[in-house]
């Protein structure tokens, strides 16, 4: 950049052998006028650069930009590895949570995942095992609570079918005694099956308490 008077004649430059001459049209490119209380003051021109390298700069400026260019490389592919990286350690937990869930929809439960982050995801995946214990722990329940229920209705039941297979085949006499330990063991049946619905009906939330 060169600064001139409205002659041409230039009277601010970087280069100081440039002071005092004529501005070289054929080589300086005019920009703007610079106005002082808005009357003409001088005239900036536009040099024409690095036009004119020579063959050391040109050498220098292509290794330049040659190093530019493969540390952009090198950075983007860093980038990339970096991200991949962070990608893996974000969906893989995710992914274990995800087969996990899978396994106990199929019945399989007690599924633990194993994360040893303590973000979101750590807490996620300590919630998910909690979450599987207690389902564990509530079929075990369940499973000897049926075990318990087939039990007790198994034995009134038995004794209720046998006694009347005997009196259907003459051994006993339909007595006053005998049909009554029948019904007893109807009415303790009965009390086993009325206790069975109030535990479905405590379980689904839907027991009237007085």
């Amino acid at each position: 950049m060169i600064f001139a008077d409205e002659e041409g004649v230039i009277v601010g430059a970087a280069d100081e052998t440039l002071l005092g001459a004529q501005v070289d049209e054929s080589t300086y490119r005019f920009v703007s006028p610079i106005r002082l209380r808005g009357q003409p003051f001088l005239n900036l021109w536009a040099g024409p650069g690095l036009t004119n390298r020579t063959e050391e700069e040109a050498v220098f400026l292509n290794a330049i930009n040659r190093a530019i260019i493969i540390s952009g490389l090198v950075a983007a592919a860093f980038g990339l590895l970096l991200a991949f990286w962070l990608i893996r350690q974000v969906t893989n937990p995710l992914r274990k949570l995800a087969s996990a869930t899978e396994k106990i929809s199929h019945g399989q439960l007690g599924q633990k995942v194993e994360i040893q982050s303590q973000d979101a995801i750590g807490q996620l995946g300590d919630a998910f095992n909690t979450m599987s214990d207690r389902l564990a722990h509530s079929e075990e329940l369940r499973r000897n609570m049926i075990a318990d229920i087939a039990h007790e209705l198994r034995t009134p039941l038995t004794l209720i079918q046998g006694n009347l297979q005997a009196i259907l085949d003459g051994i006993y006499e339909p007595t006053h005694e005998k049909v009554s330990s029948i019904h007893e063991k109807s009415i303790l049946l009965s009390r086993l099956i009325h206790d069975l619905q109030l535990l479905s009906l405590a379980e689904a939330g839907e027991l009237p308490l007085h």
